[in-house]
């Protein structure tokens, strides 16, 4: 790693790239990351599959995501794919909406944010 900040993916749908990537990327400085990555989300979920196999090799500690439902729309999925990210040491964390406090999402940060609820 080129200096001390996690490294961040960002993560976001496709159709309103603009908006999301600043939003994301917004989110990723306030936090002190360096975003190594970015990807939209497909229809597939092949990006998803990437994304965990970069996760398992080690290449980022954060995946910064603009809504939840951008993994899996399944409750039991969504839960799954967040526990995959969390046993490679890779914290799952949702950006707050533009018109909403940061503070609105502690509850979803907490059930994702990694071993020992830390970052």
């Amino acid at each position: 790693m080129s200096n001390d900040k996690p490294r961040a993916v960002l993560y976001y749908a496709e159709t309103w790239e603009e908006s999301q990537d600043k939003n994301c990327r917004e989110y990723a400085e306030e936090e002190g990351y360096e975003v190594i990555f970015k990807t939209e989300v497909h229809r597939n979920g092949d990006h998803v599959d990437k994304l965990l196999e970069m996760a398992e090799e080690g290449h980022f500690e954060v995946l910064v995501v603009e809504q939840p439902n951008l993994l899996s729309r399944n409750l039991g999925a969504f839960l799954d794919i967040a526990d995959k990210f969390n046993e490679f040491g890779v914290s799952v964390e949702f950006v707050p909406p533009p018109d909403k406090a940061k503070n609105t999402h502690v509850a979803q940060q907490a059930v994702l944010m990694g071993p020992n609820g830390q970052k």
